[in-house]
């Protein structure tokens, strides 16, 4: 309302409006008056108007829109002013509402700490609720250690990397705990693992050092032989770092180097006959004997498919070294017999002794000996039949009834061995 009333006084002020009583002039004052207006219009019409003059004469004509500006300037100060009490006012009431809250929480403070006074007074009254944490069973390490120990899955099929890291599935995210019933790829409750030390095999000292390849091939040799939907089909080989071996626990894991000496066991005593033939070969191959001066000539003879013996004892002499001279030159043997029985006898030499008793390589090398000292013409006749000759034709160089006959002469003279 203060503010209405200043504006009014202002505007009319500006406009030489006045409310008081108004003067009545008298005809003397009148007549002064005219002629002062007279003696104006002279001196405009005499002399140029001022600078100032000019002002004021704009003054004049502008003198309604300069009420107007001053009025909303006015207006618009007003206006800031109660924006500015306002914004005073609300930071008041805000302050206070913060100052109120405070006091609220520093009550409830207050509250909660008598409280828990009273329950530590009370010890009946008092009940702490703890989370009990969950037992986590790790058959990894049995009893032997609670550590929690890195599993490596060994890849089945054939890799083209060349890196150790690429014979493992998981070499950058290794299993760190494993259930044993939750596992596929045991084999009678047992996970089967290898030693490893920078993705690689380490047997430390042990009296093989099968690298990861070999190794690969092994454990996929036992795959193939196995039954479909069989346990040792679907086995999984685990790598374990060496220092960790010691932390696995026995009941729940073997070794790969046993569980494929168990599976070699088993092979060559599927294949007892081709077992024992496996076995003679190795040890012939496995010696230093002279029999490779045989190679061609007696040799040659032994390994004819159509040299025909069968007319002679099966304990002669002819038919021995045709038998000893396929073992050691080949022989048309399994290959995993053969694999199994080299393996067996790495680690487990006594088994095949025990199961097939002794074979002395020696022997056999006496036996060729014996051969060329009976028969002196044998290892010249030999000369003449290589694998590819048919002896049986008649019309061949050399045939059986000649050898034979040869044999058999000998024999009579107590030469040879009837």
């Amino acid at each position: 309302m203060l503010r209405s009333i200043i504006i009014l006084l202002l505007f009319f002020s500006f406009s030489n409006i006045s409310f008081g009583e108004q003067k009545t002039l008298t005809s003397e004052e009148l007549g002064k008056t005219f002629e002062k207006l007279k003696f104006k219009k002279a001196l405009q019409k005499n002399y140029k108007r001022t600078q100032e003059d000019k002002f004021k004469d704009f003054l004049k004509k502008f003198r309604p829109f300069l009420i107007f500006i001053f009025i909303m300037i006015v207006f618009s100060i007003s206006r800031s002013l109660k924006n500015e009490s306002k914004k005073e006012e609300e930071e008041i009431d805000d302050s206070s509402d913060s100052t109120i809250q405070k006091s609220i929480e520093r009550f409830k403070k207050k509250k909660e700490g008598e409280e828990i006074l009273n329950e530590i007074d009370n010890p009946k009254s008092l009940k702490v609720k703890v989370e009990k944490e969950k037992i986590v069973r790790n058959n990894v390490s049995g009893e032997k250690s609670r550590a929690s120990i890195p599993l490596f899955k060994m890849i089945k099929e054939k890799s083209y990397g060349y890196r150790n890291a690429d014979y493992w599935q998981n070499s950058s995210d290794p299993i760190n705990s494993i259930e044993t019933e939750e596992v596929k790829g045991s084999v009678d409750g047992k996970l089967i693992y290898i030693p490893i030390k920078n993705y690689k095999t380490d047997f430390d000292g042990a009296k093989h050092n099968y690298a990861l390849e070999q190794i690969r091939a092994m454990a996929q040799s036992v795959r193939s032989e196995a039954k479909d939907k069989s346990e040792e089909k679907e086995f999984v080989l685990f790598g374990v770092r060496y220092g960790d071996v010691k932390k696995l626990d026995d009941e729940v894991w073997v070794s790969f180097i046993d569980f494929y000496l168990d599976f070699c066991k088993s092979v060559i005593m599927r294949e007892k006959p081709q077992g024992l033939l496996a076995y003679k070969k190795s040890c012939l191959q496995s010696s230093d004997l002279g029999l490779h001066e045989y190679q061609y000539d007696i040799g040659k003879l032994l390994s004819n498919p159509t040299f025909d013996t069968s007319s002679l004892s099966k304990d002669h002499i002819m038919v021995q070294a045709i038998e000893d001279w396929k073992l050691y030159d080949g022989g048309d043997l399994n290959r995993q017999i053969i694999n199994s029985v080299n393996y067996v006898k790495l680690n487990d030499k006594d088994w095949l002794k025990n199961t097939f008793g002794e074979f002395e390589p020696k022997q056999v090398e006496k036996d060729f000996e014996s051969l060329c000292l009976n028969y002196p013409l044998l290892r010249v006749i030999a000369m003449e039949c290589p694998y590819y000759v048919e002896l049986s034709a008649t019309k061949a160089k050399i045939t059986n009834k000649m050898i034979l006959d040869y044999l058999s002469l000998c024999d009579m003279k107590g030469g040879g061995d009837s």
